[in-house]
């Protein structure tokens, strides 16, 4: 199966900034996923996916499996899916903590 390139899938004119509780990571090839609950306007749940880059690249970044885990509060910051679904693609994720962790080199 080809690789997709970022804008085949993601619109660099419709950044985003969602806040949330991490629900999930899944941390596969060839990129890894972020789930995370984020509260609508209207105070209703609503799950979102955000893809990250590979594994591999993560780790070059900083990351672990365990930087974020399930119920962690965070805000991903990046760019939303040309299709208007609840997905996006990561540049970055602030912690509440305060840790702010990259999706790809060199950000």
């Amino acid at each position: 199966m080809a690789h997709h390139s970022f804008a085949a899938e993601f619109d660099s004119g419709q950044p985003i900034a969602a806040a949330g509780a991490v629900t999930r990571v899944d941390w596969t090839n060839p990129h890894a996923y972020l789930y995370i609950d984020v509260k609508d306007d209207s105070g209703k749940t609503v799950g979102w996916r955000f893809e990250m880059g590979s594994p591999n690249s993560l780790l070059r970044c900083g990351w672990s499996r365990g930087s974020v885990k399930p119920g962690d509060k965070v805000t991903v910051n990046g760019y939303r899916a040309k299709d208007s679904s609840h997905s996006g693609y990561t540049v970055r994720v602030e912690s509440s903590d305060g840790r702010t962790l990259y999706s790809r080199p060199g950000e």
